[in-house]
């Protein structure tokens, strides 16, 4: 072959590899190519496996979408999502506690709910800066107490009441009462109930250290020392529960269709015990949110807010309760009687509770009450008053 052939031979070859290449190119998928489009993905903490069921079903038959959840910890997705995909990518929607609200608006991370919904049909319905950045899905997310019949006829219904259980009726290694004692929203009922906020005067600068926090660090000592509970986590006490090796726990409504199903008929459901001269714990309520994020733009937002905004139909809310136990949030539904009298327990231990609040500083509050919380658990802190005074260094220096 001579040299000049030789060359164009080679142009040739390489056009041909050239054009090859960005042919394929053009054809490969891309992110926000049809095939991406048609998935759209959710975080969340909690498996309420019948809605998601739903809302896929709905996805595929309106507009050929598929919804793909992954569970993950309530602090492992608020941080990540703070933290706006620098690690990882995010999903298109986050379902989750409504406090996010504040801080994830701030962090301008969410599309604006504001025209997708009518928001005189609901409750629990949360504006921000006048807008409405999430769409309210389920009602309550309160805690209440849990207890076995078989072990426990009725629930104390005070602290007294409590104390005057004798640990040595219950088998060895057994409990009357058990709760995620580590996590500071289990702590909050007792905070409310002894008076106790999170924010001074002005609303927005977090203060704990106060009487209302030393006096409910006190209150859950005094439980762990005469031997009425221990400190243990979440997956502990449901374990025990079912087991019957705590005779009650303090647990929230997400937690409801699991216990029925273990306990049956043995199961029974109340306002957490009064505190004598102070009255009744009241735990934090709200309603649990889809949040659209806006930082990934590989599915039609339209797909999402179709999808997001089914589950304020009414075959989806009058389901709530018979298939997950969770209170619905549309109005009408409401509206209907609740004959089932574990549910009216719920809704009356939801009717003591307090609106927990959606600013920002929410997180501030969480976080140095947990780590005062932790440290005063573990023996870190020697006495209520330096663990509530650990939290208040915490928060100022955050604020």
């Amino acid at each position: 072959m001579l040299k000049g052939q030789k060359r164009a031979w080679v142009q040739m070859v390489g056009f041909c590899i050239a054009t090859l290449f960005l042919v394929s190119c053009e054809n490969a998928e891309k992110p926000g190519s049809d095939a991406d489009d048609k998935t759209i993905t959710v975080w969340s903490h909690l498996n309420p496996s019948w809605l998601f069921d739903e809302l896929s079903a709905y996805a595929a038959i309106s507009n050929q979408s598929d919804l793909q959840i992954s569970q993950h910890s309530v602090s492992y997705i608020k941080e990540t999502v703070l933290e706006a995909g620098t690690i990882v990518e995010l999903p298109d929607v986050v379902f989750g506690p409504s406090d996010w609200i504040g801080e994830f608006c701030e962090a301008g991370l969410l599309s604006k709910t504001s025209g997708l919904f009518d928001q005189n049909t609901v409750v629990g319905a949360e504006p921000w800066a006048n807008e409405y950045w999430s769409v309210p899905v389920t009602n309550g997310n309160h805690l209440m107490l849990y207890y076995n019949k078989y072990l426990i006829a009725s629930p104390p219904v005070n602290t007294a009441a409590v104390m005057a259980l004798d640990p040595s009726d219950l088998d060895q290694g057994s409990f009357w009462i058990k709760s995620n004692w580590a996590d500071p929203f289990y702590l909050v009922p007792f905070y409310n109930a002894y008076g106790g906020s999170p924010f001074a005067t002005d609303g927005v600068t977090v203060s704990v250290n106060n009487q209302a926090m030393i006096n409910s660090l006190n209150l859950v000592k005094a439980l762990v020392d005469n031997g009425y509970t221990e400190v243990s986590g979440y997956d502990d006490m449901i374990a025990s529960f079912k087991d019957g090796t705590a005779a009650m726990i303090i647990c929230g409504d997400w937690a409801f269709n699991e216990l029925r199903s273990s306990l049956g008929n043995n199961l029974g459901i109340a306002r957490i015990p009064e505190i004598e001269n102070f009255g009744w714990p009241s735990p934090y309520t709200n309603a649990m949110q889809f949040y659209i994020l806006k930082n990934n733009d590989s599915v039609e937002l339209s797909r999402i807010e179709d999808v997001v905004t089914h589950v304020l139909d009414e075959s989806i809310q009058s389901g709530l309760i018979p298939n997950i136990g969770y209170l619905p949030v549309l109005k009408t539904v409401l509206a209907d009687p609740i004959s089932d009298p574990l549910f009216e327990a719920s809704a009356d231990a939801m009717s003591i509770g307090t609106h927990m609040p959606i600013n920002p500083e929410m997180g501030i509050f969480w976080s140095s009450v947990g780590e005062g919380l932790t440290g005063f658990l573990d023996g870190t802190y020697v006495s209520a008053s330096s663990a509530a005074a650990a939290m208040q260094s915490v928060a100022d220096a955050a604020q």
